[in-house]
């Protein structure tokens, strides 16, 4: 014991009181400055994946465009009309307006849309400038209006009108049997931005795609006017090989820019994240921390005081103490993951200091209280996943995901784990709990979903059904069995977007959508291709009786009435069928043999399946040289 009876001694607990409370404002500084230098980071780190989740996908928009262009040639030499192989083309591309033919003057000849033809369009500006035949795609600079025949380009010095509606040409030279065709498509931008829109906060961040001469192709900010010339920024390497993420001012705002480059096609992009909106939680934990840390400092100076008064009370007072300095170090000995401590009666004994990080709640406005504050019910509070504490044993705690709510109202996922402590005798004195923020990675799990299902009827999208394709074949090469690839397309579904417009055919789309997901088992993948179209996977059947089970149930469930939004209507499919290895051992031989099934299901009366023959194949080419298939 300090005898405090000397001045010295006195003197040195004051000392060692001040030099606490100075090492605990420099580490809460520090803390602050970590903890802002983690969010920029974790910035960094989230604009640079947004990045690279939308190039990857801009690219892949315009390798479709590519193909697009480079099989028009073919289906010509199959002998469909021009007009019917732009239309096809079109069909399967649904962010082009339109597609032309140009001759060596750059005059429109052929068009999917007749007025545009007599149109001669400047080819020389643009980019990339090559004149060989399978080059790969050039884009130009925005054009104003909505088809060639009514736009105008536009110029760095001319830019179109934030609200104008513009459209992007994109040319394409192509040879086939020693024949070379010009192709041009025009690209609608408002797809792109009204997608990028959904994926992003306008405002807290923003997308700027621009040529590589640093045109501006479309942004989601509605103040750009596409056709302008952009500026270097500050920090920016020029047409660098590799992304880059740099911090710099735009518009009067501290901002974090990532830029990336396509890796296939003239064009870069930028994702603007506003600073202070990444920093805003931040700034809400450095309030929090600085009340705690004040809090913290009045109590240590009140603790000082008392101690200094009351030194030389009993032993009973300082047992004690030391037992709750044990507890408290046993608590805190992890920090990384977010720590409470409740009584045998469910009441909140002692946090950490993540805890309060994570849900806004300083220890003393938790204490005594139940972890259930913590729970945050969307409905029926017995739907909610929550720890039954009476089921909790030292050797089988409970772990899980819940909904916690913070502070502030916020709503976050959390993985929790619920132990217990046990005295000598059995009896369970304390329960622990540990959980930690989950919201990152459920972002990340939803940047999954959105890249591998369809916008309207939330299904799997052909890359997803590709993949669950590909497993299956492996599965069959390694253990045998079979797979089947029905191909589905709706009867004369055009009718209805013509007669009701695409909105009742959306809702259509979306219903015919649920039911056949009520005739597959949770094993197949059911995929929305595009359109009208759909695609499913019959995965490990025994016979193709199985698979003309599955289909014919389809057929009967697609064909009855449906009543959307007061319409009446009814809508059949065709159904076309190919069985692996019978008829096929990969992804593209399987759809094309389903698809031509499709189309022979459909030559003989509709609303009915057909399993694949090589016969058909005779047939699917008669067919087009006769342009006699309509949907």
């Amino acid at each position: 014991m300090l005898d405090f009876r000397h001045k010295n001694i006195r003197y040195l607990f004051i000392a060692i009181v001040t030099s606490l409370v100075a090492f605990m404002l420099m580490a809460s500084g520090y803390a602050l400055w970590l903890l802002q230098k983690q969010k920029i980071e974790s910035g960094r780190d989230l604009v640079s994946i947004q990045a690279r989740v939308f190039e990857d996908y801009l690219t892949q928009s315009f390798n479709n465009i590519d193909v697009a262009l480079r099989n028009v040639p073919l289906i010509w030499e199959s002998g469909i009309p021009r007009g019917n192989a732009f239309a096809l083309a079109l069909h399967n591309v649904p962010y082009l307006r339109s597609l032309a033919l140009l001759n060596e003057q750059g005059v429109v000849v052929s068009s999917s849309n007749p007025a545009d033809i007599g149109q001669k369009i400047d080819t020389g500006s643009f980019l990339p400038r090559v004149t060989a035949a399978d080059e790969i795609l050039r884009i130009a600079s925005p054009w104003r209006g909505r088809y060639l025949h009514e736009g105008r380009p536009t110029a760095p010095d001319q830019p179109a009108e934030p609200s104008a509606l513009v459209f992007l040409p994109v040319l394409k030279t192509v040879s086939s049997n020693n024949r070379v065709f010009t192709l041009l498509a025009s690209v609608n931008t408002d797809y792109f931005v009204n997608h990028f829109s959904q994926l992003i906060e306008s405002e807290a961040g923003q997308i700027e795609v621009f040529r590589l001469d640093r045109t501006l192709l479309f942004s989601t900010d509605v103040h750009k006017q596409p056709g302008i010339r952009l500026n270097l920024l500050p920090g920016e390497q020029d047409n660098a090989a590799q992304p880059a993420v740099f911090e710099h001012m735009l518009d009067g705002r501290a901002v974090l820019t990532a830029h990336q480059a396509s890796r296939n096609f003239p064009f870069a992009l930028h994702i603007h994240l506003d600073r202070d909106v990444l920093l805003a939680h931040w700034q809400k934990q450095m309030q929090i921390l600085l009340a705690v840390i004040s809090l913290s400092i009045c109590a240590v100076i009140g603790l000082s005081i008392f101690i200094y008064k009351r030194l030389l009370h009993s032993a009973r007072i300082q047992a004690a103490t030391d037992e709750q300095l044990s507890l408290s170090a046993q608590v805190f000995k992890s920090s990384a993951e977010a720590i409470f401590i409740a009584t045998a009666a469910q009441r909140i004994y002692s946090t950490n200091r993540t805890f309060s990080e994570i849900t806004g709640y300083s220890a003393s406005e938790v204490i005594g209280q139940s972890p259930a504050m913590l729970y945050a019910y969307s409905g029926e509070r017995d739907s909610d996943p929550k720890p039954v504490w009476a089921d909790i044993r030292p050797n089988r705690p409970w772990i899980g995901e819940v909904s916690h709510r913070r502070k502030n109202g916020e709503i976050y996922p959390a993985y929790l784990t619920v132990s217990c402590i046990q005295d000598g005798a059995g009896t369970i004195t304390h329960y622990i709990g540990v959980f930690s923020d989950a919201t990152e990675r459920k972002i990340s799990e939803r940047f999954r979903y959105l890249s591998e299902h369809d916008f309207l009827t939330s299904l799997p999208n052909r890359r997803l059904l590709e993949e669950h394709v590909d497993q299956s074949i492996a599965r069959i090469e390694r253990h045998g069995g079979s797979c089947g690839i029905l191909f589905l397309d709706l009867d004369h579904f055009k009718q209805v977007n013509d007669t009701l417009g695409h909105h009742i055919g959306d809702l259509l789309l979306k219903e015919v959508a649920v039911r056949m997901q009520h005739c597959v088992r949770a094993t197949d993948t059911l995929c929305r291709q595009g359109g009208d179209e759909f695609l499913l996977l019959i995965d490990q059947i025994d016979s193709p009786v199985d698979a003309a089970n599955v289909a014919q149930k389809l057929v009967n469930a697609v064909s009855s009435p449906y009543l959307i939004e007061g319409h009446a209507l009814e809508i059949t499919t065709s159904i076309g069928i190919a069985l692996c290895p019978k008829d096929g051992f990969d992804v593209a031989t399987l759809t094309h043999r389903a698809d031509i099934a499709m189309y022979q299901a459909k030559q003989r009366g509709r609303n009915h399946f057909e399993f694949y023959h090589p016969a058909m194949e005779h047939w699917a080419t008669e067919t087009e040289s006769s342009d006699s298939y309509s949907s």
